[in-house]
């Protein structure tokens, strides 16, 4: 009996059953704690030299070997993106939590300066970003800007009778 070659649909089944496994399999710790070095180096790398950065200065900056950086990462690409994603979620938290934890006016300053960090990472990178939302569309969709209309006069009244009743009580204000 000899061995019968694949088929292309066979192979292809098959890459995609190992990709679907490995999604679902959680990190092991050394793992995550590695991807976790790398992205905050590759932060740190792109933000010293720009995106022109190598890959062998991000594993470097993050202690870790090549191979390993490649594992996580098998393109420049995706480190990029991950790096994004990251800085996206950062974002978010920093809006949530000074949303919670203070007054509107240093709410918002806090969050403006957050935002200014963000965009000016952003800038360093803005092809290979482009690169990354063309790869993904996913990623561009749940990224895109969303369009509002300018709200009605009765909207605005709404709009700001939540913020008095909000802030009514808890700031002695009437």
């Amino acid at each position: 009996m000899t061995a019968q070659p694949r088929s292309a649909t066979t192979t292809a089944a098959a890459v995609d059953r190992v990709d679907e496994v490995e999604a679902t399999r959680p990190m092991r710790a050394d793992a995550k704690r590695n991807y976790e070095l790398l992205v905050t180096a590759a932060r740190k790398v792109f933000d010293q030299v720009g995106g022109d950065a190598s890959m062998e200065a991000i594993a470097r900056e993050a202690g870790v070997g090549i191979g390993t950086l490649y594992r996580h990462f098998p393109k420049r690409i995706d480190v990029v993106e991950a790096v994004y994603v990251d800085d996206v979620g950062e974002l978010e938290t920093v809006a949530r939590t000074v949303s919670d934890d203070l007054e509107p006016w240093p709410a918002f300053v806090a969050w403006l300066e957050a935002f200014v960090r963000y965009a000016i990472g952003k800038k360093r990178f803005m092809n290979e970003l482009h690169e990354a939302f063309e790869k993904d569309p996913a990623l561009q969709r749940r990224f895109q800007p969303v369009f509002v209309g300018e709200p009605t006069v009765e909207d605005t009244i709404s709009i700001l009778r939540g913020l008095k009743e909000k802030n009514e009580l808890p700031h002695g204000v009437r």
